[in-house]
């Protein structure tokens, strides 16, 4: 997989409509990260991501990240749902902010023990979940950090206690981004978040990058 050919693909123009959205009565700000501020509007499912101004998208690492999440989100539940990314003008020629639509999804600290440890069993193995388990066992949780530990470790690292693939393939395209814009990775409990579903709960990985 080439970023680059992501990198090409043309990105229109917000509309009137993205931008009443965002501007309405009805819109609040619900988060405020280092790359972006998200917006909810209550007549509509998701969320809208704001980003800074930039006029690299090359350079640009949380927003390659969000094309990869565009590409690969259908295949891998480790990525958010994104709806639509647009971009609009801000002040001098060439730069630019970005408004990206994606799924709105529940905080990482919404988890329950009950929840957690069978979601812990499929994704790790080996001394960490043992961890993980007995911590649970005591009332309390260090699967937060499992997850900051993985995306740090990088993927050859990390498959000595991840065991899901897919979990793996997400850590493979984060420390590609990473290597592609000199980005950081910006892994803790804020920057995943949970979507629930008829399989039960699964992290998403919404924000591990900063430049």
């Amino acid at each position: 997989m080439r970023i680059q050919e992501l990198l090409e693909t043309p990105i229109p123009s917000a509309d009137t409509d993205d931008l009443a959205q965002i501007h309405s009565p009805d819109a609040r700000t619900i988060g405020h990260g280092q790359e972006a501020q998200v917006i909810k509007n209550k007549s509509n499912p998701n969320v809208f991501k704001i980003t800074g101004i930039e006029s690299e998208l090359k350079n640009f690492g949380y927003m390659q990240y969000v094309l990869l999440s565009r590409k690969y989100s259908g295949v891998n539940p480790y990525f958010p749902k994104v709806v639509s990314i647009k971009q609009t003008p801000q002040g001098e020629p060439g730069r630019v902010a970005y408004i990206v639509q994606m799924e709105q999804l529940d905080g990482s600290g919404t988890l329950t023990r009950e929840e957690r440890i069978p979601l812990a069993q499929r994704l790790f193995y080996g001394e960490d979940l043992e961890e993980i388990l007995a911590y649970e066992k005591k009332g309390h949780s260090v699967f937060e950090y499992k997850i900051e530990k993985a995306v740090n470790a990088g993927p050859t690292r990390a498959a000595k206690f991840v065991k899901d693939r897919q979990f793996l393939q997400a850590i493979n395209l984060i420390h590609l981004v990473k290597k592609n814009t000199g980005a950081t990775i910006d892994m803790h409990d804020a920057n995943y978040m949970i979507r629930r579903g008829d399989q039960g709960p699964q992290v998403v990985l919404t924000d591990p990058i900063a430049n």
